[in-house]
């Protein structure tokens, strides 16, 4: 399910961002007109396929579960309003044709077909498919309607991250580290980093680990940090920490957190972070810092020395 809410998002950004429709040129509106009511309204996220495998009915329904869902409300007079398990984005829709409609954000048209009561939206291998469910949209929806325990989640994690200042304090934490809850919590707080600058640096690469820094990057709160990739080549779970840490030559290991569960023969990706009250990074920083990998039995199973 983490993975399907990941997709969903992406893909739902993608398609948003791309450029392609076509509006209502030599089209007859005033003749379309009279549809515009079977078309406004809430629409949910009923499925989704991609060239990475389909999101099923199951993971819809347990995002519906947790209180998670995709939906595109449409308005009056082409107002559009999207929310994506809370991150919310506004744009226009127009009728292309009796069954096709025309979705804007920023400007950039995505023709979205209409066939038995299903809206379809498609870009380069990712569908999506959405099923009116209320003919009234609901264009003041409040984000928390659709982000179910995602942010309660993330603050959940990071407080556990941050209580676990040394490897004892593993032990405690690790049953709950590796849980569903908690791994999709870290990944969607790490995919919502905001990226300043890209990198390309490659910590580890061996039969145990690849690990690279992939951008240092700014989260939620404002917390500076690198963007981290975490493959697990092993046959075991793992935790990535970091130990040691240096900033410009200032001794910032009190202030630098990395704690990342990949589960066995998975990829992660983290946020290696720094709290801002003490440290910043930027691109044109300078960090060093030894990530030790720990199986679930505390033990150090790799360790790695990080220069950027």
């Amino acid at each position: 399910m983490r993975i399907a809410t990941l997709a969903i998002a992406a893909a739902l950004a993608a398609m948003l961002g791309a450029c392609g429709g076509g509006a209502t040129d030599g089209v007859d509106i005033s003749s379309l007109e009279s549809l515009e009511a079977g078309f406004v309204g809430t629409w949910e996220i009923e499925s989704a396929t991609s060239t990475d495998g389909d999101i099923t009915a199951d993971d819809i329904e347990a995002m519906n579960d947790l209180g998670m869902n995709v939906t595109v409300d449409l308005g009056d007079g082409g107002t559009m309003l999207i929310d994506v398990f809370g991150d919310q984005t506004t744009g226009t829709w127009e009728i292309k044709d009796e069954n096709t409609l025309t979705l804007s954000v920023e400007g950039e048209p995505l023709d979205a077909p209409v066939e038995d009561g299903m809206l379809t939206l498609s870009y380069e291998g990712q569908t999506m498919t959405f099923e009116k469910v209320d003919d009234e949209p609901n264009l003041d929806r409040d984000p928390s309607e659709n982000a179910g325990g995602v942010a309660d989640m993330e603050d959940t994690v990071e407080s556990q991250i941050e209580d676990v200042n040394d490897v004892s304090d593993l032990g405690s934490e690790m049953d709950e580290l590796f849980s569903p809850e908690s791994d999709l919590a870290m990944t969607a707080y790490a995919e919502g980093v905001t990226v300043d600058a890209p990198l390309d640096v490659t910590v580890a690469d061996d039969e145990t680990a690849l690990i690279k820094i992939t951008g240092v990057g700014t989260d939620y709160e404002g917390d500076t940090g690198y963007l981290v990739t975490v493959e697990n080549r092993t046959g075991a779970n793992f935790v990535a920490m970091n130990f040691e840490t240096s900033v410009d030559g200032q001794y910032v290991d009190d202030y630098a957190t990395l704690v990342r569960p990949v589960p066995a023969g998975e990829s992660r990706s983290a946020f290696f972070f720094f709290d801002a009250q003490a440290v910043s990074v930027s691109a044109d920083s300078s960090c060093t810092a030894t990530i030790v990998l720990f199986d679930e039995s505390l033990n150090p199973v790799g360790m790695y020395d990080l220069a950027i």
